[in-house]
């Protein structure tokens, strides 16, 4: 089991600092991270029209993470 929960633990930890860094305008950096997300679950939709979005439209993609947060705030409120 602590693969699988290391596996778990560290796309989550990778897709939440790529989404931050996103939101915060550091599409350099926030590539690295879904890139690194990607290498543990390969599989994830998201994640991976996210990365390709990075490329082809970064700010769409910081629109779509600014948006997702704002969702996340309303809902813990």
């Amino acid at each position: 089991h602590k693969k699988i929960l290391t596996n778990y633990l560290s796309y989550n930890l990778c897709n939440i600092i790529a989404g931050d860094s996103i939101v915060k305008g550091d599409f350099k950096k926030g590539k690295i991270f879904l890139l690194k997300a990607l290498r543990h679950k390969p599989y994830k939709i998201k994640t991976i029209i996210s990365f390709i979005l990075s490329y082809l439209s970064p700010g769409f993609n910081q629109t779509l993470y600014k948006n997702r947060y704002k969702m996340v705030e309303n809902y813990n409120s």
